[in-house]
């Protein structure tokens, strides 16, 4: 222990729980722990971004607290469409595990602006896929609610791409891909039946 001069401000202190989640986590995921305990450890980032991510090696899906509040969940939303947005995120972030696929996916995504966009674009269409397979299609009205639903993540006020994520489809043209992927790929199976 140390004495400080006098008029010296005390030391910062890192006593963030976040902080020490993440301290703990991070190395024992790059130190290879059993993959199966990864899914026990706290979250790599702040339980209150607005995000999900998919461990892969563990196969297990973190959902942060973040997401399910405005704009994604609130009270404009009814219990079915929150089920929606929740299921969706599930799904999409599950849908992530087909990127082990040997699959080229690069037909049935060529709607897409970029290969780059292809990991979250697939996620997306396995995301969608599991909505619609639980939605009465030849309900006209339930399978647009569906796509209107998950049309509300994607709304942005520019279609601008940011420079720094060229990983993820553009706001407000992901769901018209998304969309018309499905008209081009599975027209009688899984678009709204009017």
């Amino acid at each position: 222990h140390r004495a400080r001069a006098a008029g010296t401000p005390a030391p910062r202190r890192a006593c963030c729980a976040m902080a020490h989640a993440r301290g703990r986590s991070l190395p024992i995921l790059r130190a290879g722990v059993a993959w199966h305990d990864a899914c026990e450890l706290p979250s790599i980032v702040d339980v209150t971004a607005a995000t999900a991510y998919y461990i892969p090696n563990a196969n297990c899906v973190h959902i942060m607290l973040g997401l399910l509040r405005s704009p994604f969940a609130d009270g404009a939303f009814d219990d079915t469409q929150l089920s929606i947005l929740v299921g969706f995120f599930i799904a999409h972030e599950i849908g992530h595990a087909t990127v082990h696929s040997a699959v080229d996916v690069s037909s049935l995504l060529s709607r897409y602006e970029s290969p780059s966009v292809h990991l979250e674009a697939l996620a997306d269409v396995v995301a969608m896929s599991a909505i619609l397979s639980a939605t009465d299609t030849t309900d006209a009205a339930a399978c647009h609610r569906v796509w209107d639903t998950v049309g509300q993540l994607f709304c942005s006020s520019t279609d601008v791409p940011s420079e720094s994520d060229d990983t993820h489809p553009m706001g407000n043209t992901r769901v018209d891909r998304l969309w018309q992927t499905f008209v081009d790929h599975f027209p009688s199976a899984y678009t709204c039946h009017t």
